[in-house]
C-alpha cells in the first residue's frame, strides 16, 4: 500500500507509481492528509484518473479537465468557466461516479438551473437588518440608495453593489454575466452612506459658514471632510458627508444652489 504516516507531524502521505501518456514510469508524492483514509481515497482517485476509468468521481474527472484546458484559455474566460463549474456543476455532480451520471440526473440538474435563472430575474433586494447589510458597497463608485445599480457576486459569495454607469461594473457585466444581479433598494432611513458634493462659487465673507450650517443644521447631516480652495476671487470645495439616499443629495443641491454667490453644486466621485 503506497500510503505512509509521517511520524514527525502525524500526517499521512502517498507515494503513487504510475505510467504517463508516453509510457514512462513515474512516481508522485502527495503530502498533508489528516487521516489514512483520506490518503487512500486520494491515491485511488489518482490511479482512476490515470486509467481514465469511468469509476472515477466527476470531481476527479473535473481535475483532469482543468489541467487540460486552463492553460489554453484567456484568464477572464477561464475565471467565468471556473465559477460555473464550482458553483453550478460540482455541487450537484461532484461526488457521483462518471458511470452513475445518467440522462435522468442531467435533466434534473438542468431543470434546477432553469429555475435558478427564473429566480435571478427577480431583483435582489438591498436591505439592512439589525445593522447588517446583505450587500457590500463598491469602493470604486460608492452607490447610495436611489442610484441605478447592479450587484456582482464575488468569489466569497458576497453581493457587491456598483452604479450601472461604473466602468468596472461594465467590465464585470461583460466578463462575468453569470454573476450579475438586478438590484432594488429597500428603505434605508436608519442607515447612512458616504457621498461627496462639489461646490463652486464666488469667494466672499461668510459663504463657507453658510454652506456648512445649511448642511449640518437644515439637513441634520454629519460632515466627514471639507476641502476648500480659493483663488482669484473664486472657490471650489468638496464636502464629504453621510446621507440616507439620493433624495437627500438632490434636496441639498437645490438648497445650496440658492445661497448667494454659489454658482454650481453637484455630486461627484470621492
Amino acid at each position: 500500500m503506497p500510503v505512509f504516516k509521517n511520524e514527525d507531524n502525524g500526517t499521512w502521505y502517498v507515494m503513487a507509481r504510475y505510467v504517463n501518456w508516453k509510457g514512462e514510469r513515474r512516481q508522485k508524492c502527495k503530502r498533508g492528509f489528516a487521516t489514512k483514509k483520506e490518503a487512500q481515497e486520494w491515491e485511488r482517485m489518482f490511479q482512476l484518473q490515470n486509467a481514465s476509468d469511468l469509476d472515477m468521481s466527476f470531481e476527479a474527472f473535473t481535475e483532469l479537465y482543468i489541467r487540460d484546458v486552463k492553460t489554453r484559455l484567456k484568464e477572464n474566460t477561464w475565471l467565468t468557466k471556473e465559477h460555473i463549474i464550482r458553483t453550478k456543476i460540482l455541487p450537484y455532480f461532484g461526488k457521483l461516479r462518471i458511470s452513475e451520471i445518467s440522462t435522468k440526473e442531467i435533466i434534473t440538474w438542468q431543470n434546477e438551473m432553469l429555475a435558478y435563472h427564473d429566480d435571478k430575474k427577480k431583483p435582489y433586494l438591498l436591505k439592512e437588518e439589525a445593522f447588517e447589510r446583505n450587500y457590500v458597497i463598491a469602493e470604486c463608485c460608492k452607490p447610495i440608495p436611489g442610484d441605478d445599480s447592479l450587484g456582482f457576486i464575488n468569489d466569497d459569495g458576497n453581493v457587491v453593489v456598483h452604479k450601472r454607469s461604473c466602468p468596472i461594473a461594465m467590465r464585470l457585466k461583460s466578463s462575468f454575466g453569470e454573476r450579475i444581479l438586478n438590484t432594488v433598494w429597500s428603505s434605508h432611513m436608519n442607515a447612512s452612506f458616504e457621498a461627496t458634493l462639489e461646490v463652486k462659487g464666488i469667494d466672499s465673507i461668510g459663504v463657507l459658514n453658510t454652506i456648512t450650517k445649511t448642511i449640518s443644521e437644515d439637513f441634520n447631516v454629519n460632515i466627514m471632510r471639507l476641502l476648500i480652495e480659493a483663488k482669484d476671487g473664486v472657490f471650489e470645495g468638496k464636502i464629504k458627508m453621510k446621507v440616507h439616499d439620493v433624495e437627500d443629495i438632490q434636496k441639498m443641491c437645490v438648497t445650496l444652489s440658492k445661497i448667494q454667490n454659489i454658482k454650481s453644486v453637484g455630486r461627484v466621485a470621492d
